[in-house]
Formats: C-alpha cells, sequence, structure tokens
C-alpha cells in the first residue's frame, strides 16, 4: 500500500489563509523528501480556504520538490471551462513530465461564489468529454463541439486524469472513458461500495494521526468537522486501518486527510505515516497508457 496526503487547503481558526500556502509548500517538501507517493491540492470555495482552484499552486509544488507526484483532487468541473483546465493541465505536465496528475469531480461552489465560478454547460459528463477531447486531440471526443480545439501546448503527453467520487454517480464516466478512479471516504457514515473500473483506483480516507490515539481524539474534538473522521490514532494504528482499508477495497494506494488544522501538528501527522508506512518511489500510474489518461473514445 502507498501513501499520500491529501491537502485540503483549511487555515487554523483566527490565522490568515495566505499563511497557509506557506505551510503547504512546506508540507509537501516534506512529505517529498519522506517518499510519499502523492501530494494532492482540493478544491474548496470558503473563507477560510487558502486557495480555490489548485492548479498554480500544484505548479509552485512541483518547482519545489524532486519526485514525489503532485495533482489536483480535485478540480471540480463544473465550475470552469474545460478547455482553460485542459490548457492549464498541459502545461504543468510539459513542464514537469510524469508528475502532475489531473483529478476531477463534479462538486460546485457554495454562495457566493456560485454567482461567479458557474461558467457555460453545467452537464458534468458532457464536460468530461469536452476537456478529453482538449486534451487528446484526434479522439471521437472531437465530435463535440469545439472538441478539435488542441489545448496548448499540444505536444508532448497529457497528465493522467482521475475521476474523483464519493460513490458510484461517476464510476459510469471512468468506465466509459477508462480513467483512473479515486473514492473518498469521509462524505458520509456509510462505507460505499467498490466501484467497478478498469484502470487505476485508489482511496481517499480523513482522520487523524497523533502521537497517541488519546491526543488524536483530543486534537480532532477541537477542530469542526466538514467530513467523517475514519482513522485516528497514532502512526501504527492509522497505518493499519488504512491497510484495512485498502485491502477491503482492493486499493493499492491511499490518500490520508489529516483534519487537524495546526501545521506543526500536520508535519508530525505526515512525517509519523510515512516512517510507519513504508513506501516505494513514485512511478507512472499502474496501466498509465490508456486507463488513466482517457484515449478510449466518447
Amino acid at each position: 500500500m502507498n501513501i499520500g496526503f491529501l491537502d485540503l487547503g483549511l487555515a487554523p481558526f483566527g490565522a490568515p489563509p495566505s499563511r497557509t500556502l506557506a505551510h503547504t509548500v512546506e508540507a509537501a517538501v516534506r512529505a517529498d523528501a519522506l517518499g510519499l507517493e502523492r501530494y494532492w491540492l482540493a478544491e474548496h470555495y470558503a473563507a477560510d480556504c487558502a486557495w480555490a482552484y489548485a492548479a498554480p499552486l500544484a505548479m509552485a509544488l512541483l518547482a519545489r520538490t524532486r519526485r514525489i507526484r503532485v495533482g489536483t483532487g480535485g478540480v471540480l468541473l463544473n465550475v470552469h471551462d474545460p478547455f482553460r483546465v485542459a490548457c492549464d493541465a498541459r502545461l504543468i505536465a510539459a513542464m514537469h513530465p510524469g508528475r502532475f496528475e489531473l483529478g476531477i469531480g463534479r462538486g460546485g461552489a457554495d454562495p457566493p461564489w456560485d454567482e461567479v465560478v458557474a461558467p457555460g454547460v453545467d452537464d458534468y459528463a458532457t464536460k468530461v468529454e469536452s476537456l478529453l477531447a482538449h486534451l487528446h486531440p484526434g479522439t471521437d471526443c472531437t465530435s463535440l463541439d469545439g472538441g478539435g480545439a488542441r489545448a496548448i501546448p499540444s505536444d508532448g503527453e497529457p497528465p493522467p486524469v482521475w475521476v474523483l467520487g464519493s460513490g458510484t454517480g461517476s464510476t459510469p464516466i471512468a468506465r466509459r472513458h477508462r480513467l483512473a478512479f479515486g473514492l473518498s471516504l469521509f462524505h458520509g457514515e456509510t462505507l460505499p461500495p467498490r466501484p467497478e473500473v478498469p484502470g487505476p483506483f485508489l482511496l481517499a480516507v480523513a482522520g487523524s494521526c497523533g502521537a497517541t490515539r488519546a491526543q488524536a481524539e483530543r486534537r480532532l474534538a477541537a477542530e469542526t468537522l466538514h467530513f467523517v473522521p475514519r482513522v485516528v490514532g497514532d502512526a501504527t494504528q492509522c497505518r493499519e486501518a488504512l491497510a484495512a482499508l485498502a485491502t477491503r477495497y482492493g486499493a493499492e494506494s491511499v490518500m490520508f486527510v489529516e483534519l487537524v488544522r495546526d501545521h506543526g501538528y500536520r508535519l508530525d501527522s505526515l512525517t509519523a505515516l510515512a516512517e510507519a508506512a513504508p513506501t516505494r518511489p513514485a512511478g507512472p500510474p499502474r496501466g498509465a497508457g490508456g486507463a488513466a489518461t482517457g484515449r478510449s473514445k466518447c
């Protein structure tokens, strides 16, 4: 089992969100040095978020790290122009070959941001097809309106695309285009079923990893939680719980979401998990040729 880190970009209570940007860079550099597999950046719209659209920050993290894969986890495609996302993704992939991953999801923005960030078509499946058409010129997706417009730069390999979801709603899209799939386990009390998808598959699991279980529970109790913590304990306990979930779902990789916002605690959590769960060096995702990049016909 490989372990990565999914960063929600939420500032500690009372702290300026901009300070969290520097903390995120430090955490990504630490994750890279520790040999973690991935560092992904979520997209949310709230006053305590350090960023919304994460692609520019992903570029910055890639420039500061050497081997770890950095990704969006994920771009809320319903509030973005697919052509712009495709251009950004191809630019980042060209600057950092083999290290950027484009995760996409169907969520939206809450008020008041929903009034300014929801351009064009709001059909998620159509937007995914449009994105793939711009990323992969020459596929059947180019029959869509505007689908023949290549994302720029148009040469080189596009990044692997991951469809992200909290249930089975997005799995038909992943199956149709043979895309990688990431399943989040922190959006409901009941564990969702294992999705039937053909490509690479990972889990995203939220919780808290402390020096002891008591510390993790105490720090978690002080947070205002928007997500369900499934893994709480010390590094060994968290590693065993993550491994059990990975085995249950047949996942090769797990993304951990540390729900405690304090920067020092998060660094300790990341370090302890990495040391408790040795990881192999990052390489191309399993099946990355067509399965992860969406080369099949629309």
